[in-house]
């Protein structure tokens, strides 16, 4: 067919997802230590908020499908397929070489929907494999996937994004040098897998470095 079916993207999305998930805990136990500490007074300054998780976690599953319901064909499927492994692949990489954990805050209750919510997280998303974030790196990666086939509905993504990587240092699962790392990881995932962004951004430095002779 010219364009995968709602079930195909559904169960190809998802078979991506179970893979990621498990490659992800592999690599998690893999980790060399010492692990490092990026923590810096910015990091303290930033307040613990347990109800960002709604926004780290069930956000994040939310963007993922939109970005999974609006692809319109299997290039822009299989774009986002190979923008998701080549992200999880060279995070994985620093992970093992570089590991950082973060240091859990204390939960001043363990009671309701989102201390429940937060202490599942914490149980399956382990402290280590901070930088760079994944959180940040594969909401990006798939948000400028989409702005190639559809400006709009990709600005907004990309907009959108922004939500569940700010609430990565409100849970305090993430140092600020995790969230600039996993955008900067989302760019040159883009880069690598749309050549036409490598282009555009060839244009645009050439012309900066003109404009300043």
């Amino acid at each position: 067919p010219a364009r995968p079916s709602l079930v195909t993207k559904l169960v190809i999305a998802w078979a991506v997802a179970a893979l990621h998930v498990a490659s992800y805990h592999v690599v998690a136990s893999l980790s060399l230590r010492p692990e490092r500490d990026f923590m810096t007074s910015l990091d303290e300054r930033i307040p613990f908020l347990p109800w960002t998780v709604w926004l780290y976690m069930p956000l994040w599953i939310v963007f993922f499908h939109v970005v999974v319901l609006s692809v319109q064909s299997w290039a822009a499927m299989l774009r986002c397929v190979a923008s998701v492994v080549l992200a999880s692949v060279l995070a994985y990489a620093v992970f093992v070489l570089f590991p950082s954990s973060y240091p859990r805050p204390e939960l001043f209750s363990d009671d309701g929907p989102t201390s429940r919510l937060l202490l599942l997280v914490w149980a399956v998303d382990r402290p280590n494999n901070t930088f760079p974030s994944l959180h940040v790196a594969l909401p990006f990666a798939l948000a400028l996937a989409c702005l190639e086939d559809d400006r709009r509905l990709g600005r907004w993504l990309v907009w959108v994004a922004l939500v569940p990587s700010l609430a990565t240092l409100t849970v305090k699962q993430h140092y600020v040098v995790d969230v600039i790392g996993g955008g900067a990881l989302a760019l040159v995932v883009h880069a690598i897998v749309f050549p036409a962004f490598r282009a555009r951004l060839r244009g645009s430095v050439a012309g900066a470095l003109s404009a300043a002779r």
